[in-house]
């Protein structure tokens, strides 16, 4: 008998799409699944569209609610999701997002044919709800190449190129590898959510590679990524990401954490000079920042990673909007 499937669907305020999400799972070639609709705080009319969706397609489709009611981001309700799997393997939908017919036979066959991988993932293709908006085109693949990757080179990979790393629409993980690393962290409430819960993963587990688009990623003013850039507000979250990545480097083993390590402060180091350079509050600094030899900030950043907060007073996250400083 095939394997079953778990499906989490995050919701928040996206009745306009959700059912063609629904219809794009319902399509699936492969048969054995169960999609969980968690709702993240939507206001009672949305809710109860999502409610009722749900309950046509019931029991394969049922959806869950934080207790209280209210929105606790995109992590913590994929987490309540996870927690409320049934299956080994789980998937993940955004409400705006449409998985083309084959996605999880295919997935769930690399997986079966990969035992020793924790996770597979594909690419998206990305679409507009604006006929005059950016054409179609496909998610790039970058150096990657099919196949098995060991700890840590994806995650090598994708902090050398942010565009190949994986959509949540686009991966299918084995569920006790995604609840041994602690899942999603709740303190990355709106974006970078998914590149937190990768790395946790691309560090500790074997994870397959796949060229072939398996879901269309809808891009639209409403989306938490358009929302993030619309507020100019790119800079600090990823500062926010490798703050966190730097913490998190410390727990890992040594031979791991100094493969990572030039890659992370690289990257740390080209978004503090930019994130100085525009905000304009000491230009010195950001001019010796950019002309410092790169190796001793390097250093400067492994030994003292916490100084950025006292460096860059606007970086400093809002907790509402963004994870908190000490995420880690």
């Amino acid at each position: 008998m095939p394997a079953l499937v778990s499906i989490v669907l995050p919701y928040l305020n996206m009745a306009r799409y959700l059912p063609a999400a629904v219809e794009s799972v319902l399509a699936q070639t492969y048969p054995e699944w169960e999609l969980i609709i968690v709702d993240d705080g939507s206001q009672a009319g949305e809710a109860r569209q999502a409610r009722e969706l749900a309950d046509r397609h019931a029991p394969r489709v049922r959806m869950l609610a934080h207790g209280d009611g209210l929105s606790h981001g995109a992590s913590a309700t994929r987490n309540l999701g996870i927690a409320d799997a049934r299956a080994n393997y789980v998937a993940f939908l955004d409400a705006d997002d449409i998985w083309l017919p084959e996605k999880l036979a295919r997935q769930v066959d690399l997986l079966e044919r990969f035992p020793r991988a924790a996770m597979t993932f594909a690419r998206v293709r990305y679409f507009s709800d604006d006929p005059q908006g950016v054409p179609e085109y496909e998610q790039p693949f970058g150096s990657l190449h099919e196949g098995l990757y060991d700890p840590p080179q994806l995650t090598l990979e994708f902090l050398r190129d942010a565009s190949i790393y994986p959509c949540p629409t686009a991966v299918l993980v084995r569920r006790e590898a995604l609840r041994a690393v602690g899942g999603f962290d709740p303190r990355f409430r709106k974006v970078r959510t998914d590149l937190v819960a990768w790395t946790r993963i691309n560090t500790h587990y074997t994870v397959h590679a796949d060229s072939s688009i398996v879901a269309r990623y809808r891009q639209h003013p409403a989306s938490a990524v358009a929302q993030m850039n619309a507020a100019g507000d790119f800079l600090r979250y990823e500062l926010a990401f490798y703050r966190w990545l730097l913490r998190y480097m410390e727990g890992l083993p040594r031979a791991v954490r100094m493969a990572i390590e030039p890659f992370a402060c690289e990257r740390m180091y080209y978004y503090s000079v930019q994130h100085a350079l525009r905000s304009g509050w000491n230009s010195r600094l950001a001019w010796r920042m950019a002309v410092a030899p790169r190796l001793a900030v390097y250093r400067a950043f492994w030994r003292h990673g916490r100084w950025l907060k006292a460096m860059l007073p606007g970086s400093t996250p809002k907790p509402e909007t963004m994870p908190e400083e000490r995420a880690g």
